[in-house]
């Protein structure tokens, strides 16, 4: 049981007194799904990064936040990372931190907390990693000890004495008034300690350093071609609900319906990836049929999938796409779409993925295509094209992508 810094609050801002009248606390909250991140260049601000994390602090943030970086790394100077998290993990809060504090080696970072947004717990951590600081009067914060909860997600224990290490290893280092940090530790004896932006920047404490507008403009968003339906938007959150990112993993036998390692040790050489596994779980739970155990073994199965899908597809139901932008249209409409490499070499293995539903510009998918949900040497529950293919550079430099739609009941 790994000690939890975590808030269980939503991100839904009413009034703050009637917030802390809801008397939720992280005690009883349910296991959040894994943390999104978002990324993209700013374009407002040339050779900034914009990362947006939402969610808690789980084993995925520190991976997602080094592939991110890695993906633009020699091409920005700073990073602005936007936060909206109920805390999580100290393990792996501390996972991400390292993470931080390397790109803070060659990048400036910055950190945010925008209005409606939280910043609870193992959040705050991370969120003093920033050089500079920002957060909005109508954001909420929440600062308690390290809770250690039982199996049904019950408050088993509190551990002061990790938490206080904690503190003085990341708030003193970032400059935070040391009265007000011993002021924050008084307060937070077996009780939540909540405070709105507002209060933090009006102490003035050097934990928030400057404000940001409480106002978020409303844009008004025209039609587009890329636009997700509502059986896209369901595609989406079956896709999520799989949690590649979790299963699957490279490296390990695996039972390809569930993606969870069945303890048998590979005898064979090679990186035992199984992009195509999770492809064919993901269309059998879907109600689709593609090439598949027991049909075709685990081995070499994406080069069989993409023959299967050129050749036997057709009469299964499946439609081959032109591009990724008809892909696009076809995945945010809500069918099923893959997109299919077969290795130059038989013996060598392919890549297959699903494309995601995903309001991407046109530019961006000509850019480096459609986004992706895959498995592989690295899974990835969002990844584009381009780089979810990287390890085949023949696959995106020659157009060598197939694409194929099935439609969904």
């Amino acid at each position: 049981m790994h000690g939890s810094l975590a808030g269980g609050l939503g991100a839904l801002m009413i009034c703050f007194t009637s917030i802390l009248a809801l008397g939720v606390t992280d005690a009883t909250a349910a296991p959040e799904k894994s943390g999104i991140l978002h990324v993209r260049p700013s374009e407002k601000h040339p050779g900034m990064l914009l990362m947006s994390w939402k969610g808690p602090t789980d084993e995925t943030m520190a991976p997602k936040l080094e592939a991110a970086y890695d993906e633009y790394r020699g091409q920005i100077t700073s990073v602005y990372l936007i936060l909206n998290s109920p805390g999580g993990s100290v393990k792996y809060g501390e996972r991400a931190i390292a993470v931080l504090q390397e790109i803070k080696k060659t990048t400036k970072l910055y950190t945010g907390v925008k209005a409606g947004a939280q910043c609870a717990s193992m959040c705050v951590f991370i969120y003093v990693q920033g050089e500079k600081r920002f957060a909005a009067p109508a954001s909420l914060w929440l600062f308690h000890e390290i809770a250690h909860n039982d199996a049904h997600h019950r408050l088993i224990g509190l551990d002061r004495d990790g938490w206080l290490r904690i503190v003085d290893k990341y708030w003193r280092p970032a400059g935070v008034n040391q009265n007000w940090i011993q002021r924050v530790k008084m307060e937070a004896v077996g009780t939540d300690v909540w405070k709105s932006g507002a209060q933090l920047l009006a102490e003035n404490e050097n934990l928030v350093q400057r404000p940001l507008a409480d106002e978020n403009s409303r844009q008004i968003h025209a039609p587009s071609e890329h636009d997700i339906s509502a059986a896209g938007k369901r595609l989406a959150e079956k896709l999520d609900s799989f949690e590649v990112e979790k299963h699957w993993p490279a490296g390990q036998h695996i039972n390809w319906e569930t993606g969870d390692p069945t303890g048998v040790p590979e005898k064979t050489e090679g990186k035992h990836t199984h992009c195509s596994a999770f492809v064919a779980s993901a269309a059998k739970q879907l109600g689709v049929y593609i090439l598949r155990p027991p049909e075709h073994g685990q081995k070499l199965l994406a080069n069989a999938q993409s023959e299967w899908l050129a050749s036997e597809g057709p009469a299964q139901g499946w439609r081959q796409l032109k591009d990724g932008f008809e892909a696009q249209n076809a995945a945010n409409a809500g069918k099923l779409v893959v997109a299919a490499y077969h290795n130059h070499h038989d013996d060598k293995p392919g890549h297959i993925a699903i494309v995601r539903p995903s309001t991407k510009s046109t530019e961006a998918i000509a850019a480096e295509g459609p986004d992706i949900v895959q498995a592989g040497e690295h899974n990835y529950n969002v990844v584009s094209i381009k780089k979810g293919f990287s390890g085949h550079p023949a696959a995106w430099r020659d157009n060598e992508i197939e694409y194929y739609a099935h439609s969904l009941d």
